[in-house]
């Protein structure tokens, strides 16, 4: 021979031949190989000849551990990566569990690639779980934004948001609304909310002692004119602000910022309206300051608001005359009786709200109205004591006392008619209605209670309790 020359890619020559010879499939070979190599793991070649042995594609392994001549197919659900020798991961839309090494669909709101197991699953934005075991994913319907999603549960709320559902604020951040983000609590928004304090306090100091009074006096009267759609407007706008912290809807966050205005003014839940997580560093069982505080501060009003009224009537026995002392009473019992009114709902549902727990799966379990506190911890369970308490003081103890006021009172209520001899009723007689209507209101004794009966007929004396029952209802 005039010159050699090296076998090119896929071929190889032993040292006794002059020819080259291809390579078997399942193996291959560079230019100038001596022989043969086989496909090493996760890698095949179909054919003789090969210069370089391919890699299996998704789904699909090697027929050989090494100097495999195909792939084959894995059997779904289970599936494999490119390069892989066995069929150990879970095809796409799948999960493994790891305990039992078995593929399962992937959870709703959460995204499976090929090879996902239960702790990697990729949760959707505005979802969050417990953990990365967890097989329960939660729509975060209040704090949608705060939820990120992602594969860490660890990592999958906004950057000032932690804890279940991402609803708790980091210290030094706090939530203006309930549907808005954390937001810093900056010394500006602190003193504006210090200001409108202030006037409020200023307010209070202006209309004090007699003046007071005449005040009281008078919005008693104006309110003798437009009782009736007063009571209705009230309960409305308590009924319907609450809407957002009963029903686990994503509400609009114009609504949601609207109710509570409206439900601090119309129930007096100014509590509502103070960024309370400014005032304290830890983040654990904050509702417990809100629970006292609503359920203590209407008891020392009315405490406060009695003791002036008896200190007052002691003073002014036998300097003023009979009427204007039964005038005070009535004032009085007029104003005691629409407070109880107001706070009512509102004490109501702060009470009950204890018992509502919110399970999130893993064996967690929190207050639906504040995900700082667990319901397994003992302070839950002391709350729950002091709630039973509390119920025979507002939902129970308020219908009650009007129940007690207007059952001692139900026969000069509902006069019998000296005509008839008879209780007057609608459907019987109109006119004799409008006659018993007459009677009470010139019973002088009834006006401290009028408050709760004035509104209906006199048959319905015991009505005012039946819409507490209904307004706790709702």
């Amino acid at each position: 021979a005039i010159a050699c020359f090296e076998c090119p890619s896929g071929k190889y020559h032993n040292a006794t031949g002059y020819l080259c010879s291809s390579c078997a499939a399942g193996k291959f070979s560079s230019q100038g190989s001596i022989n043969c190599t086989a496909c090493r793991p996760g890698k095949y070649s179909p054919s003789t000849g090969s210069s370089e042995c391919s890699t299996c594609q998704i789904g699909k392994i090697p027929s050989a551990y090494v100097a495999a001549e195909d792939c084959e197919k894995c059997i779904p659900p289970l599936s494999s990566r490119p390069g892989s020798t066995n069929c150990s991961v879970c095809m796409k839309d799948t999960y493994m569990d790891m305990e039992g090494g078995n593929c399962h669909d992937c959870l709703s709101n959460g995204e499976c690639p090929l090879g996902t197991d239960k702790s990697s699953i990729k949760i959707d934005s505005g979802y969050w779980r417990v953990s990365s075991d967890s097989s329960n994913i939660l729509e975060c319907t209040s704090h949608p934004s705060a939820c990120i999603g992602g594969n860490s549960s660890s990592l999958a709320c906004q950057e000032n948001s932690k804890g279940p559902l991402c609803a708790i604020c980091k210290h030094n951040y706090w939530r203006a609304s309930e549907n808005e983000n954390c937001q810093l609590c900056d010394e500006d928004h602190l003193r504006g909310m210090g200001t409108r304090f202030w006037v409020c306090i200023q307010m209070m100091r202006k209309y004090n002692g007699n003046q007071f009074v005449k005040q009281m006096m008078d919005t008693r009267e104006v309110y003798g004119n437009i009782k009736t759609k007063l009571k209705i407007s009230l309960v409305f706008a308590q009924v319907v602000s609450s809407f957002p912290g009963q029903f686990d809807v994503p509400y609009p966050l114009s609504f949601t910022k609207l109710s509570e205005q409206i439900m601090a003014l119309a129930s007096l839940q100014v509590y509502e309206l103070f960024p309370t997580y400014c005032f304290v560093d830890h983040r654990t069982d904050l509702y417990l300051q809100q629970l006292l505080f609503q359920t203590l501060a209407p008891l020392v009003v009315i405490g406060l608001a009695g003791l002036g009224y008896v200190i007052r009537r002691w003073f002014c026995v036998g300097r003023l005359p009979e009427k204007k002392l039964d005038t005070m009473n009535e004032s009085f019992m007029f104003w005691l009786l629409l407070f109880t009114y107001v706070v009512f709902v509102p004490c109501s549902a702060v009470v009950m709200s204890v018992f509502n727990c919110h399970y999130l799966g893993s064996g967690m379990s929190f207050m639906f109205v504040d995900y700082t506190t667990k319901c397994e911890a003992p302070v839950h369970d002391l709350m729950k004591i002091y709630a039973v308490i509390f119920i025979f003081v507002y939902p129970v103890g308020i219908p009650a006392m009007y129940f007690a006021l207007l059952y001692r009172k139900r026969h000069a209520i509902d006069p019998t008619i000296p005509r008839t001899k008879k209780k007057a009723r609608m459907t019987v007689n109109s006119d004799d209605v409008k006659t018993a209507l007459a009677i009470r209101l010139q019973n002088h004794e009834l006006q401290p209670l009028a408050f709760l009966f004035d509104s209906y007929e006199p048959a319905y004396w015991w009505w005012e309790v039946f819409v507490c029952v209904e307004r706790l209802l709702l």
